[in-house]
């Protein structure tokens, strides 16, 4: 995957975004979100598209959600908290 760096010592981007406007239009459980999430990394999408408004805030709480169930999952299972996200926060 193609990467974008905004500068020398700036964060750097896939070139493909994910997008989560409509992230829960499909109503999915807090596994399909972490499988989609997992799939995204795996193709080195680690660029994602989301803000508090989408899905009248709801989309957050299920990104919430979610990431917590991979984290109890992932700590049950090697006593570690595995993968950790890393959020860049752009001004609007």
């Amino acid at each position: 995957m193609k990467r974008l760096q905004l500068s020398t010592r700036g964060p750097e981007f896939s070139h493909m975004v994910y997008g989560t406007w409509r992230l829960l239009d499909s109503k999915p459980t807090a596994q399909e979100i972490n499988r989609r999430l997992n799939t995204c990394l795996e193709l080195g999408i680690t660029t994602i598209d989301t803000a508090e408004i989408y899905g009248l805030y709801e989309v957050s709480n299920g990104w919430g959600r979610a990431r917590a169930v991979a984290g109890a999952a992932e700590q049950a299972r090697t006593g570690d908290q595995g993968r950790h996200l890393r959020a860049v926060l752009l001004p609007s």
